[in-house]
């Protein structure tokens, strides 16, 4: 019986508990400082349309390598955007960091790639 008379009390536990545990952060946008200290000088291996590792070096350099070999490419900070250009330039992108995972958005909001953060230059570009 006395098991029976606990269950509405376990039960509003439960939901104060629910309640009461915090959210999910959701991912961070960040700014053009932040971009600086916490991307450049640092690697992305993700998938932009195809896969891909590149090094942000300080100097403003891409160094990178794909399925189709070895690229250099130059970025820039352009208020809270990072700016790419390879061969011609590709635009420039917010960047959102949710721990060490990378996400790419267009100015126009689309998610354009998506990537894992690795500190330093691990592939020695």
């Amino acid at each position: 019986m006395a098991f029976r008379d606990a269950r509405p009390l376990i039960a509003a536990g439960l939901v104060w508990l629910a309640l009461m545990a915090p959210a999910a952060a959701d991912p961070k946008m960040l700014t053009g400082a932040e971009i600086r200290s916490q991307i450049v000088g640092n690697t992305v291996a993700g998938e932009m349309g195809t896969a891909f590792t590149e090094f942000y070096s300080p100097d403003g350099a891409i160094r990178g390598s794909s399925a189709d070999g070895a690229y250099q490419g130059k970025w820039t900070i352009q208020g809270d955007m990072l700016c790419l250009e390879y061969d011609e330039p590709l635009g420039c992108r917010r960047i959102s960091l949710d721990g060490d995972k990378v996400t790419y958005i267009t100015e126009g909001g689309d998610v354009d790639g998506t990537g894992t953060l690795l500190k330093g230059n691990p592939n020695h570009y």
